[in-house]
């Protein structure tokens, strides 16, 4: 998803030659991976000259960094607001990971960024590192406000649970679109629908004898 080719209103010459280079960068990471993509192509695809690049960004890493910030937080925002419209915690849960993947099957730029670079959107990076931590935080809050509701298990290992929910996470995206001689998997929701209920069994607390 790119933000429109359009001006927007009150949008200066400099912004607007600064968006078009991040919309020509984020086609081409798409279309070839990051580490094919040269910066001259991008001036190129942007109509703007390779020098022009560099006024706005240093390197190739640091257009890299904010194309991919402002596709984790579209795909945060789209996540956020259906975990926050779920009534309970073991709800919540579900919606992260059944939102979550969604998005990324329903947007092809963002998946096929996720096949090309793999170790550099979700390896150990500055990104990467950033992106877990921030999602680490959401979800050891949600899993404390359940705790305390009593919708989830009084002795619940909130750390590592959270960690554990992400690996589950990770794992379910790399298998659905990132693991490379795979392709699609025509289970995939079942898969994810099977994630879902061993989490939420996990979590839940022990029904009353």
């Amino acid at each position: 998803m790119s933000a429109s080719a359009s001006a927007a209103p009150g949008e200066s010459a400099p912004a607007r030659k600064r968006r078009r280079i991040l919309e020509a960068a984020e086609r081409l990471f798409a279309r070839h991976g990051f580490a094919k993509t040269v910066v001259s192509e991008i001036a190129a695809e942007a109509g703007v000259s390779k020098g022009l690049v560099y006024v706005h960004f240093p390197s190739k890493e640091a257009l890299l960094a904010e194309v991919w910030m402002g596709q984790v937080a579209r795909w945060r925002r789209t996540t956020g607001r259906a975990v926050a419209e779920a009534p309970t915690a073991p709800e919540k849960l579900a919606r992260l990971l059944r939102t979550s993947i969604a998005y990324v099957e329903e947007h092809p730029l963002l998946r096929s960024h996720l096949a090309q670079d793999p170790a550099v959107y979700l390896g150990p990076t500055a990104e990467g590192a950033e992106f877990v931590a921030a999602y680490l935080e959401a979800v050891t809050g949600l899993l404390e406000l359940g705790v305390r509701n009593g919708e989830l298990r009084a002795d619940l290992d909130v750390a590592r649970t959270a960690e554990l929910v992400w690996h589950l996470h990770f794992c379910l995206v790399r298998e659905l679109f990132v693991t490379p001689l795979r392709g699609a998997r025509r289970d995939g929701l079942d898969l994810v629908e099977a994630a879902v209920r061993l989490l939420a069994s996990g979590v839940s607390p022990a029904p009353a004898h």
